[in-house]
């Protein structure tokens, strides 16, 4: 078992406190050491070091490789398209960014009951960056349909969470890509809701995925048919209990940090890196 790492000391970069920051403490949830260094990279990826041996982290949200295999003896990357990324020899699949708190999860987990009731349909994402143009036109038209049952706030994480006991779905517009899963979709299938998207491409840990119908409710990727899905949910409310179910089993069976890193510790005893390297290079 990995029982100490070693990552990067804070620094300015971008995204040290999203998903440097995640990386740490869900290490430290699941009860493994954390050491740091100095590494001042910029880029969508960080080394961890285990045992001497020199991991990649890829927290990229698009397809290509944050940095060259061949300098690692091993790579995770949060989004893993089982597409694109199957049968790259030393290369496995993370989960997204999800709760940097855990404490939270835990507490809250027996608290929050999703049951379909009611007519609010959750959409509680700003437009922005890559995702302005369909977030846009998904508000749009869910405010012409629905109106006041059309919930858009952007609050806090605890008010968000909560939302969940309260409503009917979620309709989630992916970021980056039409086809990622973002962490508000994530979080809320941790709960045990009922979301719908685009079809996902995206592998989790253990080789698992979510898959349409089962985990969530697929929409087209245009949006065409959005409230035609939508309805549905309306009609099968028990249906949308049971995919919730299914989520929150989901999550909990890939993404807790128990899971994770029994997962890069099966991982890395795949690679042949379960004993201590003789050459002592990490910093």
């Amino acid at each position: 078992m990995i029982k100490s790492i070693l990552m990067p000391a804070k620094t300015d970069q971008r995204y040290y406190d999203t998903h440097y920051r995640f990386f740490i403490n869900t290490a430290k949830a699941a009860g493994v050491g954390v050491k740091t260094f100095e590494d001042n990279r910029k880029g969508q990826g960080f080394v961890m070091w285990f045992r001497n041996y020199r991991a990649l982290v890829d927290f990229g949200d698009h397809m290509c490789l944050a940095e060259d295999m061949a300098d690692f003896d091993i790579v995770f990357k949060f989004h893993y398209s089982k597409v694109r990324h199957a049968g790259i020899e030393r290369l496995y699949p993370l989960v997204p960014i999800s709760f940097h708190n855990w404490g939270s999860y835990t507490r809250l987990l027996p608290k929050i009951n999703y049951t379909a009731n009611g007519d609010r349909i959750l959409n509680n994402q700003r437009p922005g960056a890559a995702a302005i143009e369909r977030r846009t036109t998904v508000q749009h038209m869910l405010m012409r349909e629905y109106g006041i049952k059309i919930d858009r706030a952007i609050t806090d994480q605890l008010t968000f969470w909560l939302k969940v006991n309260k409503a009917f779905v979620a309709v989630c517009v992916p970021g980056a890509r039409n086809d990622i899963l973002d962490r508000g979709q994530w979080q809320q299938m941790a709960f045990g809701m009922c979301t719908i998207s685009p079809r996902l491409n995206i592998m989790l840990t253990h080789w698992r995925e979510p898959m349409p119908g089962v985990h969530y409710v697929e929409c087209a990727g245009d949006y065409a048919d959005l409230l035609d899905v939508i309805e549905r949910c309306r009609s099968n409310r028990g249906t949308c209990v049971e995919i919730g179910r299914n989520a929150k089993e989901l999550f909990a069976a890939t993404a807790t940090p128990e899971r994770v890193w029994a997962w890069i510790n099966a991982c890395a005893l795949e690679q042949g890196l379960g004993t201590l390297k003789g050459e002592k290079h990490a910093p």
